[in-house]
Parts: C-alpha cells; structure tokens; sequence
C-alpha cells in the first residue's frame, strides 16, 4: 500500500512540475521515451540472437569439418594403423626358435613408427577444427603408447602365452581405438567434451 501511495505522490508532483507544458508536448516526450526505449530492446534482442546463431553456426561448422576431414577421409588410416599395430605384435607370440619370431624389444620400436604416422595422417588434422578434442584424442593414444611400451619392455611379459597377449596388447588397442570413435562420435562442435 505504500508504494502504491509513494507512486501517487510521485505522479502529483510530476504533474505539477509538467503542469508548465501542454498536454500535447508530454505526449510526444512520453512518445519518444517510450520509442528510445522500444529501439534499445529490439537492438538488444538482435543482437542476442545473432550471437546465438553465430555460435550455432560455428558448431555446425565445426562439426561438418569433422565429418570431412576426419571421418570421411582419416577414418580409414586410423583403422590401417591399429591393424598395423596388430599385426606387428603378432610374430612375438611365436616360438623364439620360429624364424618369424620378433623380440618384444624390435615390435616396440616398430610400432613407434605406426604411432607417428597416426598422429600425422590422423589426429593433427582435428587441431584445426577444436584444440581441446585433439588434446583428448592426443591423450588417448599417447596412454596407449606409453602402456604398450611398458608392457612390451618389461620381460616377465611372456607374449607366447595367449592370455597375456590379449590383456597387455589386444585389450589395450581395442579400449584404446573404442574411446577414440567414441570421442569422435560425441564430438558436438564444442569444447565441453
């Protein structure tokens, strides 16, 4: 109720100090407060929908470049390299007397090789499209790498016996390329990954 009285208050003194104007000139300065005011919030609303939309823009921008240049063109490369990563650490698994046997040793520093060639046909295309999704990817193989290197120059690993074959070498590649796709996959054309 008071701030009901105050605004009567208040609008009693304005009319007397407007008292000195015609009705007529407090109509058209009412009329252009209420246009100032008009055009500041259309110009406000504008521009918030055209922030929206310029980064919905850039998402979808950056997704299409995804698509493109990754999935369409990377994705092969990176399914080759893993399967190069297979095939190398297979000959371990022989018999040491086998001709084809190669020491864990000689795999590793091979597979460095595929390792290298999958950051540079692969995942340093995705720097260009968001910094933070190559950084994850990055990572990913990177564990990898570094797990596989481990467990290749540790020599209580005997990789004859088919088990631990699996969990130190094949376990690891799958999980690793697994987390990769779905990295890729749930990529959104922002950082939040």
């Amino acid at each position: 109720m008071d701030i009901l009285h105050l605004l009567l208050k208040l609008l009693t003194k304005m009319l007397i100090f407007l008292g000195c104007f015609s009705l007529d000139v407090i109509y058209k300065i009412a009329m252009i407060i209420i246009a100032a005011f008009n055009a500041s919030f259309a110009v406000y609303i504008f521009r918030g929908k055209n922030v929206k939309d310029d980064a919905q823009k850039e998402k979808d921008y950056k997704v299409q470049l995804l698509k493109t240049l990754v999935l369409d063109f990377g994705l092969k490369k990176f399914y080759e390299v893993f399967d190069l990563i297979l095939k190398e650490t297979k000959p371990m698994c022989l018999d040491s007397t086998n001709e084809k046997y190669i020491t864990p040793l000689e795999v590793n520093e091979k597979i460095q090789d595929h390792f290298v060639t999958l950051r540079l046909e692969f995942y340093d295309n995705i720097l260009g499209i968001e910094k933070s999704l190559h950084r994850k990817i990055e990572e990913e193989i990177d564990r990898l790498n570094d797990s596989l290197t481990n467990s290749l120059v540790n020599e209580v690993n005997d990789f004859q016996n088919p088990t631990i074959y699996q969990e130190q070498i094949e376990q690891k590649i799958s999980s690793c390329k697994s987390n990769v796709i779905s990295t890729l996959f749930n990529y959104r054309g922002h950082a939040s990954i």
